[in-house]
């Protein structure tokens, strides 16, 4: 018989997607690197040995009670680690000091009273905490400037998870994504070089949702965008920022749809409210770190946080002289720039248009994108210089910045 873990801790939970058909919850349930208030820090990569060899024996309980087996009220489908720039904008907004998180996909059992019950509290807001049991495999403890031991947690094993009613780290809060679409790390990733053509690419999404026929999937044909008007699934027009196509009968992420969204006239200037805005950029964020995993690069990172991850924390309080403020805006112009001569964005569709005839015109391919809009060109050795030259300039502003802070 399994001994009972030995200690637990509680985290304010970002939900980050919520399924009502499914019961399939996303949330950042655990934050590294910031003090909570038992006195712990998580370190990055305490879950990864326990993940890796334990994960098929973890639960998910209810409040951590283990007298019933009717305690249990879901299963553990996905779970990871996630790094700095992977982490949703709430995490950062109330822990600036954030390293990382974890980072679960959950399936409740909506079939059962007690899975059905915890979903909707979770999904209304009524419950906004996790906890995790675990057993503290490798410590170490310091003294804080303070006098107050602190002990971070270097390596951990997880045993369950689930709802609580209160939490010990304040660095979160749950967040419902209704508008702004959320990460779907399920989908395949198209290669690299796949030519990005978003009018022919909404066209075959269309076909896939069935959206000209009696029954469409609006949930599927919102996967295909960064963002979209829960309230209004049948207008056309409540879908913004698409990035994926159909390849192999299967909707995939396009790498070059990503780019095109993080592009100068992408998710900066789309017509989307600012609160899903900084959601659709964390997002972003979220496939430009798997994108460089997946292809083993590492200088595939998201022009939308580079600056933000180079540049040192800044204190509270203090304020960045004029000339560092307009090299920053200099950076992220000079980044933008780049990224469209390397990447073409799409042109925006006229929101005014008939929907009937935009519906015909996406048809045709002619109303997102111009007819005479190519695949985006390979980076070629000028732009691959002018890369380096920007990553470099960008070391030295951090530098600067780090001086005046």
């Amino acid at each position: 018989m399994t001994n009972k873990p030995k200690e637990t801790k509680a985290f304010p939970a970002v939900i980050t997607a919520s399924d009502p058909l499914t019961g399939i919850v996303e949330a950042v349930v655990a934050v590294f690197g910031n003090l909570d208030s038992g006195d712990d820090v998580v370190i990055p990569g305490a879950f990864a040995k326990t993940l890796a060899e334990h994960f098929n024996r973890v639960r998910v309980l209810d409040n951590h009670n283990m007298d019933s087996i009717m305690r249990v009220i879901g299963k553990p489908l996905e779970a990871r680690e996630l790094g700095r720039t992977e982490l949703p904008i709430e995490v950062l907004a109330k822990a600036p000091d954030a390293t990382g998180g974890l980072w679960t996909k959950t399936q409740y059992l909506l079939d059962t009273p007690e899975g059905a019950g915890a979903f909707k509290r979770i999904a209304s807001g009524a419950v906004t905490e996790y906890s995790f049991a675990y057993d503290a495999v490798q410590v170490e403890f310091v003294k804080a400037a303070d006098g107050r031991t602190i002990r971070k947690l270097k390596e951990v094993r997880l045993w369950e998870y689930g709802p609580v009613i209160w939490g010990m780290n304040s660095a979160t809060a749950t967040v419902a994504l209704k508008t702004a679409t959320p990460y779907h790390g399920d989908l395949p990733l198209a290669d690299r070089e796949r030519p990005w053509d978003s009018g022919e690419a909404l066209g075959r999404v269309r076909a896939l949702a069935g959206v000209d026929g009696d029954n469409p999937d609006w949930r599927l044909f919102a996967r295909a965008f960064l963002w979209h008007d829960e309230e209004a699934p049948e207008n056309l027009t409540s879908y913004k920022l698409p990035y994926c196509d159909v390849i192999g009968g299967e909707l995939t992420a396009v790498p070059r749809g990503i780019f095109a969204a993080a592009g100068g006239r992408g998710v900066l200037q789309a017509d989307i409210p600012d609160a899903d805005r900084e959601r659709v950029v964390a997002t972003i964020n979220r496939w430009y770190t798997r994108m460089a995993r997946e292809f083993e690069d590492d200088t595939i990172v998201s022009p939308l946080l580079k600056a933000v991850e180079d540049a040192p924390q800044v204190k509270s309080g203090r304020v960045l002289s004029q000339a560092s403020a307009d090299k920053i805006r200099a950076a992220i112009a000079a980044l933008n720039e780049l990224l469209e001569v390397a990447f073409p964005p799409e042109s925006e569709p006229d929101e005014d248009e008939d929907i009937e005839k935009q519906a015909a015109a996406v048809e045709a391919t002619a109303a997102i994108v111009p007819p005479d809009t190519e695949a985006a060109p390979s980076e070629d050795t000028h732009l691959k210089h002018r890369r380096t030259e920007l990553e470099q300039e960008l070391k030295s502003l951090a530098l600067t910045l780090s001086m005046e802070v």
